[in-house]
């Protein structure tokens, strides 16, 4: 796909900021092969090509000219004086002689980035900006780095008093919520119910697709981000000293540390220095807060004249969060600051995760996701906003970090 453009003609029409581009880029007065994408632009007027819309025209420049080549050099694509441009082009590629496929986006320039590269170190990074292998390859990462943490570092050992009544309660041996349960409420409940809802609503296997990733991104990230704070910090529990089972002959009002106990289950004991902040509560929140933002974007809920209904069902997720995270308070496992804290941190890593592939939920299109990678990699535009019919014409890049859309 290929679209050649002749610099002079480009400076006659663009004006002022064009001429400078092109001067810039020291391309005037002579004919190159580029894809470019415009920066921060305000249009007065629609941009026209032989009297077609501009959606119209960069379908006909961009997609429907695969395997061919199509000479413009006599076509009106005019750089009004009346734009606003922070800079004239986004990316400009001297790529004479070069299939416009394998043009590097995001930034990277031609006459140095990896994806300009021929052989198959091009081809790898190619592959790694046009799909979500990035995004697969911090997945393992975490999950690995979870695991070790999990397993193979204990706590910080803070030391403690055996007088201190906020760590005299009874250890349960019975949790209202365990772990195991825990999982399924935060983890197989949301994982379900935003699988039937993607099948039910039909939609898209890009949608699907960033939809299920975002929510596994955010279950792991969550827990990762707990278990270092909880080893780094070592908190003792509320029923630390049940837990440890210290020696008697032990001095109540003196500082002491974990070579005071005797109990001999090591998970029981060690245990007990983690109790900031709450797994449970960033666990539950990670999960079911995704799947509140997901059904408050898919329902429209921070959109005007929103009914209550959709409002509550939206919610609802996070009171089952919050239940579980009260009934770790209930088990004397963790205290209202150790609860608050690790429900804060699910919920934000969840608005983080949701964040990545969705639009602002006051957004007008709040229920679908970002335009893939490959499309904006593919066709070197980004998709334009609903605000086309005021004149306003949008980046992929522009798309990606300010999504904000007026009615």
């Amino acid at each position: 796909m290929r679209s050649r453009f002749s610099g002079v003609k480009l400076c006659q029409k663009g004006g002022g900021a064009g001429k400078a581009a092109a001067r810039g880029l020291g391309v005037e007065g002579r004919p190159l092969w580029f894809a470019y994408r415009a920066e921060a632009i305000d249009i007065k007027e629609r941009i026209t090509l032989k009297g077609l819309e501009w959606k119209m025209a960069r379908e006909k420049l961009f997609g429907n000219t695969v395997g061919g080549s199509l000479k413009v050099e006599d076509v009106d694509i005019p750089l009004l004086s009346s734009f606003r441009i922070t800079r004239c082009f986004r990316q400009a590629y001297l790529l004479l002689g070069r299939d416009l496929s394998i043009m590097p986006l995001n930034g990277r320039s031609s006459n140095g980035g990896l994806a300009a590269q021929t052989g198959w170190i091009g081809s790898v990074a190619r592959f790694w900006e046009k799909t979500y292998a990035p995004d697969y390859v911090g997945f393992v990462l975490l999950l690995a780095a979870y695991f070790l943490v999990q397993f193979l570092i204990e706590p910080f050992h803070r030391l403690f008093f055996l007088s201190n009544i906020n760590i005299q309660y009874p250890h349960a041996e019975v949790e209202r919520v365990p772990v195991g349960w825990n999982i399924f409420y935060a983890g197989g409940i949301p994982l379900v119910t935003l699988i039937l809802t993607l099948a039910v609503t039909r939609s898209s296997i890009h949608k699907c697709h960033v939809t299920l990733l975002g929510f596994f991104i955010s279950l792991i990230l969550a827990s990762f981000i707990t278990d270092v704070i909880k080893n780094a910090v070592g908190r003792p529990r509320p029923d630390l000293i049940a837990r440890c089972k210290p020696a008697s002959g032990t001095p109540d009002h003196k500082l002491v540390d974990i070579n005071v106990c005797t109990e001999t289950d090591h998970h029981v004991l060690h245990d007990g220095w983690r109790s900031f902040p709450s797994g449970h509560s960033s666990f539950a929140f990670s999960g079911l807060g995704f799947l509140a933002m997901f059904f408050c974007g898919q329902m429209h809920v921070f959109r005007p004249r929103t009914d209550l209904g959709r409002a509550l069902l939206a919610m609802a997720p996070l009171l089952g969060a919050a239940m579980i995270a009260i009934s770790r308070c209930e088990d004397y496992r963790h205290d209202v600051y150790d609860v608050t804290c690790g429900s804060i941190l699910g919920m934000a890593i969840a608005f983080f995760s949701y964040r990545r592939y969705y639009p602002r939920l006051r957004s007008p299109k709040c229920d679908e996701p970002f335009p893939s990678r490959e499309t904006l990699f593919n066709e070197g535009f980004g998709k334009l906003k609903n605000d086309e019919e005021t004149g306003r014409v949008a980046t992929a890049r522009e798309f990606d970090l300010d999504d904000d859309e007026e009615e």
